[in-house]
């Protein structure tokens, strides 16, 4: 397992890296195939479901503003990472 430190605006999140199973990894190729709508649609119903806040108290227009934030910075970094390789 490795560390990895990211970066989303405003945030700045320490976490460990774990290898990813085959069965995610699949998930991941899919997403990536995914209209940029559908991607945006999966993440809010994943943030959803999972309760990765910790708190089942959040009512669906915080989990869809969260999940919004959430995808807004990882399609900033991935743009980011994109320029950089170009």
């Amino acid at each position: 397992m490795t560390s990895k430190t990211i970066s989303l605006f405003p945030f700045e999140l320490f976490v460990e890296v774990k290898k990813m199973t085959a069965t995610v990894e699949n998930l991941l190729v899919s997403f990536e195939q995914l209209t940029e709508t559908e991607k945006h649609d999966l993440a809010i119903e994943v943030v959803r479901r999972t309760d990765i806040f910790g708190s089942p108290d959040l009512s669906d227009d915080e989990i869809t503003l969260a999940a919004e934030d959430l995808f807004l910075a990882l399609d900033h970094e991935e743009a980011q990472m994109e320029a950089q390789t170009k």
